[in-house]
């Protein structure tokens, strides 16, 4: 009698979620956070290689690797986040470029030097006229993009500079 009891009072309530089904519906949905946050992970920290094998060949953006990683970062692990928004390299590239969407004039002139140099010796190396072609082609429009980014141009005092170290401590 008590069962029949529990099952006309489960079917008299149909719009309230039974425990076992709501506790089931908690731990799918904690699996698929969880799962979420482990991709976003993986795909910020590829990103991130990515944008640090960009430094170096030219071929490959930097900035908009490293932004992928800080948007990965951001939403699902505070602690990547912040070690790369405080990363001696490109910490301050990063917050510079989400704030003001501009870079350091000296940023751009070693992003300028690097490409050339790298672009360059390619060029040398390889012995394909239309890829030599191809190479100056990437150049010139990469060169194009960096020069076109806002130069951000700071005068630092010692408030500034304290400031700008202590900005996410």
């Amino acid at each position: 009698m008590n069962s029949d009891k529990a099952l006309v009072n489960k079917e008299s309530s149909p719009e309230l979620p039974y425990q076992e089904d709501f506790v089931q519906q908690e731990e799918k949905s904690m699996v698929s956070k969880s799962l979420i946050k482990y991709v976003l992970i993986i795909i910020g920290s590829i990103s991130l290689t990515l944008g640090i094998v960009g430094v170096v060949i030219p071929i490959l953006p930097t900035t908009p690797f490293l932004l992928l990683a800080s948007f990965c970062y951001v939403r699902s692990s505070n602690r990547l986040y912040n070690w790369l928004i405080n990363h001696k390299v490109f910490g301050a590239y990063i917050y510079n470029y989400m704030t003001y969407k501009a870079v350091k004039r000296s940023t751009k002139a070693g992003a300028l030097i690097l490409l050339w140099i790298s672009l360059g010796s390619s060029i040398f190396i390889v012995p394909a006229l239309h890829l030599k072609i191809f190479l100056c082609i990437i150049g010139i429009t990469v060169s194009i993009h960096i020069l076109k980014l806002k130069t951000l141009e700071l005068i630092k005092s010692k408030e500034t500079e304290s400031l700008e170290r202590n900005r996410f401590l």
